[in-house]
């Protein structure tokens, strides 16, 4: 009677594995997109076969949370791939769904919950074999993940007076303000959302009484969110030291209003920095350093032109104009394709469209090195001027 059972156990077994294996090549337990068919490396032109399944645990997207999307595209691919792939989506770039119809689901599902989608990172990426058809095919399946901010707090308009104030705008005082703002800050990014959010209060708010004591106000670092978690909103307490125009704000500030000419990088919260016997010197170094308010570190963007304190102007080494890793230096202001910035959003962009880049590794480094890179919304990418 043992000998039976056993023999019934691997004929129920054997029975399980042959329908397991034909769901496979029919399609059902692995997705399959089109474009798959043979062993082939990823082709970047197959970003729009690429196909949406289903966010991880069903996660709908928040400004307090990431959320995993679930993304497999056809052929083998490279981390890079998926990095690259992944940028794209969340930039805006067409995929399907498993209708086959032509969607995007990160920045749809975002917009729908008023928030705007950042790209993250790609924590798992595997290939794996399935059929189209009778045809055997290789793709890949990658989790994006994605971090997402308000979209409707921009220059603070969304944020009302709400509470207490303790002090005023006089030299050497400190003053905290109590705000209401109608959205959720990002747990991840807080530091940059609230600086910017902050300096546009300050602005909207303080700048008559600033020019009144001729000072500048220096946005401490100790402001911050003082409601986590909440639901609706969130409460932001702004607090400024009023210092006059020549004297230096303190080490924990992130800016001054009004603008001090500094360049910040809103990732390592470091400003753009010119090694300071180079200022006046053709091909001096640019680097990152703590913000002092020192003379190399006052820039002033009119036009398309970033200009120092000294009057040279923010230039790319001429070969290196559309070279991932081309150098940045300092020159004689003359106008050049290498010499044309625009700041879009917060990322600052050459003539060739490669953006103004810190080398990964150095975003929190003093002498880091400033270059350029494709642009990919990475936290080394995003500038406050």
């Amino acid at each position: 009677m043992k000998y039976f059972n056993n023999i019934k156990q691997i004929f129920i077994f054997a029975i399980l594995i042959v329908g397991v294996s034909a769901q496979t090549k029919a399609g059902t337990l692995a997705v399959c997109p089109q474009g798959s068919e043979g062993d082939h490396a990823f082709r970047p032109r197959d970003i729009s076969k690429c196909v949406w399944v289903v966010n991880d645990h069903n996660k709908k997207p928040s400004s307090r949370s990431e959320v995993d999307y679930n993304i497999y595209c056809p052929g083998r691919m490279t981390q890079k791939d998926v990095n690259r792939v992944g940028a794209k989506i969340v930039s805006g770039t067409p995929i399907r769904n498993q209708a086959q119809h032509k969607m995007n689901p990160v920045v749809e599902q975002h917009q729908k919950a008023g928030l705007v989608p950042h790209y993250r990172s790609v924590p798992h990426r595997y290939e794996y074999a399935c059929w189209l058809g009778e045809k055997h095919s290789v793709a890949t399946h990658f989790k994006l993940r994605v971090y997402a901010t308000p979209s409707g707090l921009s220059g603070g308009r969304n944020c009302r007076y709400f509470g207490s104030q303790n002090g005023g705008i006089a030299i050497n005082a400190v003053m905290d303000r109590e705000y209401k703002c109608s959205g959720l800050f990002h747990n991840y990014e807080k530091g940059n959302t609230v600086w910017q959010h902050a300096k546009s209060l300050v602005k909207r708010d303080f700048i008559k009484e600033i020019k009144k004591v001729n000072g500048k106000a220096c946005i401490l670092k100790t402001t911050d969110i003082q409601c986590d978690p909440c639901t609706k909103s969130d409460k932001l307490i702004v607090r400024v030291k009023t210092v006059s125009k020549a004297s230096h704000c303190p080490a924990n500030t992130y800016g001054t209003v009004p603008d001090s000419g500094r360049v910040i990088n809103l990732g390592g919260k470091k400003c753009l920095d010119i090694h300071a016997p180079d200022i006046r010197r053709n091909g001096g170094k640019v680097q990152m350093w703590d913000c002092n308010g020192q003379p190399q570190q006052q820039w002033t963007l009119k036009g398309n032109a970033l200009k120092n304190s000294a009057g040279k102007c923010l230039d790319i080494h001429a070969p290196d104009i559309r070279r991932n890793g081309g150098k940045v230096q300092i020159w004689d202001c003359n106008g050049q394709p290498q010499q044309q910035w625009t700041l879009k959003g917060n990322a600052l962009k050459n003539s060739a469209g490669k953006c103004l880049d810190i080398h990964a590794p150095d975003m929190r480094r003093n002498g880091g090195k400033v270059q350029i890179w494709d642009c990919n919304r990475q936290p080394q990418q995003q500038w406050a001027l």
